[in-house]
């Protein structure tokens, strides 16, 4: 299987890379989770647009097929086919470093289900796996106790508090860093 058509699915989630008829999904998926998603990620903003899903997925869709640093996958839910967020993989390699970060958001009305505890770990799988990356990275706003807790479930370990190392809506906030290696168990 070519990575552009992977995908994986572990206790009624898959993750696979996104796909032009994705748009509305996205749309609707973000439009619905401005008031809670938007509080972390700022690309998730009242001002939100159609237009904006679909310049997402052309660029996730470019991403995949250049296959050399961004891997986005959607979430898609295999109950309800539903595509319920995203989690992405960027890969970080020069001659001082080889690791990838995770980011990951999860539409408001699927919170508190464990979906992006697993969706985190496939993705990190696929990392380690497929990209042969020695390190994957996750990094939060230090006040943001629910993706804490999935970095934690999904085999991340906490390495350390960042001062003002995100910026949000124009402010500088701690970042808590978790990390996962190769090999660990």
């Amino acid at each position: 299987m070519s990575r552009h058509t992977y995908q994986a699915d572990l206790d009624g989630i898959r993750i696979r890379p996104y796909r032009v008829e994705d748009v509305d999904a996205l749309y609707r998926a973000a439009r619905e989770s401005i008031d809670v998603v938007g509080r972390w990620l700022p690309w998730c903003h009242q001002g939100y647009r159609r237009e904006d899903s679909e310049c997402y997925i052309a660029q996730s869709i470019q991403d995949w097929a250049r296959g050399n640093s961004r891997y986005p996958f959607a979430i898609e839910s295999l109950g309800d086919g539903m595509l319920v967020g995203g989690v992405t993989l960027t890969l970080r390699r020069d001659e001082q470093a080889d690791f990838a970060s995770l980011g990951y958001w999860l539409r408001a009305s699927r919170h508190g289900n464990g979906i992006m505890t697993r969706a985190v770990s496939l993705a990190s799988d696929f990392g380690f796996a497929e990209l042969a990356v020695l390190r994957q990275e996750i990094l939060v706003l230090a006040h943001h106790m629910a993706a804490r807790r999935v970095a934690e479930r999904s085999g991340f370990r906490h390495e350390g508090l960042l001062r003002s190392r995100l910026m949000r809506h124009g402010k500088a906030f701690d970042a808590a860093l978790y990390g996962r290696c190769a090999g660990d168990d």
